[in-house]
């Protein structure tokens, strides 16, 4: 009986965070708040009678947890390993076989198991906004975790910063998932994937570099090879940006030739296409950069989100050739594709950008900057392109006369560059 009640003081929580109700509300003529704090916390075993009236109070069934949740404990273990390695179609089996297991559970560890679960499943298959709800309710029962839930709890945080595009809050929590799961010798090759990833986006190289090898070493070692090809194609990023180009050319010609022995092959050519397209488009070498981002809109659906990056890295590319039409023709088709997606506004007002410079005057493009750009940009937090939209502002306002206007935004941007 005592691991039963041990278990019990954990489902109270669990169950009281869950229905809303306050300590005092609960223990009101059954115990103390104080002592119904320590059954909460595991401080004190109470007896029986208290712990049957609390969960009688609740509508949980306290002999019920004498009954075996090993059946649960064996699905959520085959639904986290699926989920490490993003199998969807294993994943969504096992999440649908879970269903009528767990309405018999009240075990909390499993409870908690499972809701944690569900974020990363429903972030794995594009359910933002379930996966965001279901945290929120996670985070009131956070502080009773099991160090493994910390993990994935910190794990499903930094993904949803991440496709938030909030990097820099995304790299917070990940750190402190790492850290976690090292003092926990828990081994995970999507922690030091993500970590690499999101070290990239905030270009830095080095951090990047080293996570992606640790990375590459966890799926060699579970001969996950395709995950391998999603570190490599970071590896390639960050040599670019190095400026060793010719290592980052033999990586992605290495990913392009391995690509036709997986199943997502389309998906590989598209992305590596890109990135080289990408590439050439740093050494100033348009006309193939523009040739490889039309092969990797090919391979593309216009669902996917990276769609649009191509498109708009292809407009960047003719407008350098000075193609205007195709440029006009492809700004179009991006700004109807990302119109509607929530998690392309970042890009649709990048288009929006590159449109009133080009196509309207210089006057309706100050007026877009000042007046829907900067607000925009500010609420992403992307610092980086408010830097160069207060850059673009000075530099009109100079070719006005305006020193003083100027002056101004030259200081602002100097302030980003300085934090």
């Amino acid at each position: 009986m005592r691991t039963a009640l041990h278990q019990s003081g954990k489902l109270i929580f669990h169950k009281r965070v869950q229905q809303g109700i306050t300590q005092e509300e609960l223990c009101q003529g059954i115990c103390s708040v104080s002592y119904l704090s320590k059954i909460e916390n595991d401080k004190i075993e109470a007896s029986e009678l208290i712990m049957q009236l609390l969960c009688e109070r609740l509508g949980i069934s306290l002999s019920s947890l004498q009954n075996t949740t090993g059946e649960a404990k064996q699905l959520l273990e085959q639904l986290h390993t699926a989920l490490v390695y993003t199998n969807q179609e294993k994943a969504t089996e096992l999440y649908k076989q879970l269903q009528p297991v767990m309405v018999q559970v009240q075990d909390a560890e499993v409870l908690n198991f499972y809701q944690l679960l569900s974020v990363r499943y429903f972030l794995l298959i594009g359910r933002m906004d379930e996966a965001v709800s279901l945290l929120e309710e996670c985070k009131k029962l956070s502080s009773k975790y099991s160090p493994l839930h910390n993990v994935i709890f910190h794990y499903v945080n930094g993904l949803i910063f991440c496709k938030k595009g909030e990097w820099e809050k995304g790299a917070g929590y990940f750190v402190k998932c790492e850290q976690q799961a090292r003092a926990i010798k828990y081994s995970e090759p999507s922690i030091y994937y993500n970590l690499a990833l999101v070290y990239s986006m905030i270009h830095n190289v080095s951090m990047s570099l080293y996570f992606v090898e640790q990375a590459i070493n966890l799926y060699s070692k579970a001969s996950k090879f395709r995950y391998i090809i999603d570190c490599q194609v970071i590896q390639g990023i960050n040599y670019a940006r190095l400026k060793e180009y010719d290592k980052a050319i033999e990586t992605y010609e290495n990913i392009l030739q391995a690509a036709p022995s997986f199943s997502d092959k389309e998906e590989i050519f598209a992305r590596t296409l890109h990135n080289l397209g990408y590439l050439y488009a740093r050494q100033g070498e348009h006309k193939k950069a523009t040739e490889l981002y039309l092969d990797s809109l090919r391979y593309k659906e216009s669902h996917i989100e990276a769609y649009v990056v191509t498109m708009y890295e292809l407009v960047k590319s003719y407008i350098e050739l000075k193609q205007f039409p195709d440029a006009k023709v492809w700004i179009e088709k991006g700004l109807k594709a990302s119109k509607d997606n929530t998690f392309e506004k970042r890009n649709y007002y990048l288009l929006l950008m590159l449109q009133y410079k080009y196509f309207r005057s210089s006057g309706e493009y100050k007026d877009f900057l000042e007046k829907e750009a900067i607000p925009v940009f500010k609420q992403l937090k992307d610092a980086q392109e408010l830097k160069n939209i207060y850059i673009e502002l000075a530099e009109y306002s100079e070719s006005e006369l305006e020193y003083k206007e100027s002056n101004r935004y030259y200081k602002l941007a100097i302030a980003i560059q300085n934090r």
